[in-house]
């Protein structure tokens, strides 16, 4: 479930429901451990999986995102690698997800992946606006609708 503070952007993604006008929630979350992929602790969570998901070539069925070494010369926080190793590769992956490739985490994968490593949201940011996907519905509590 996603929540925004930014309430225009949350605005363009309030549905209307066959009601005539689109509903935003207010909303209390309560998460303790939220997955910063702007943090390095967060980002080296995700070694193993990205790894697995390497020497797999998986392409996630939901984001498109497809895990392999590739080919050529990669850029890595301004370094050129020609011929990447798949360390290289995993270290291309958790850079571009640091620099806002956060589709990358959507896939059901990854995503599970950090939940089973205890966190309970994710952090992202799209349009200039700070967002939270919160993991579980139990841990948001909803304070008002307003119609707009």
């Amino acid at each position: 479930i996603y929540f925004s503070t930014n309430k225009d952007f949350a605005k363009s993604f309030a549905a209307d429901r066959g009601t005539g006008k689109s509903v935003l929630y207010h909303c209390r979350l309560n998460v303790s451990k939220i997955f910063d992929p702007e943090n390095i602790e967060s980002l080296n969570v995700l070694k193993p999986i990205i790894r697995e998901l390497i020497e797999k070539k998986y392409k996630d069925s939901v984001t498109g995102v497809s895990f392999v070494v590739p080919s050529g010369t990669i850029s890595v926080d301004g370094r050129e690698i020609d011929n990447p190793t798949i360390d290289d590769a995993v270290n291309w992956y958790l850079w571009r997800i640091k620099n806002g490739s956060w589709r990358i985490l959507e896939g059901e994968n990854i995503l599970n992946f950090i939940q089973k490593n205890g966190y309970d949201a994710l952090l992202t940011k799209e349009r200039g606006s700070q967002n939270i996907a919160v993991f579980d519905a139990d841990k948001v509590k909803i304070l008002k609708k307003e119609y707009i």
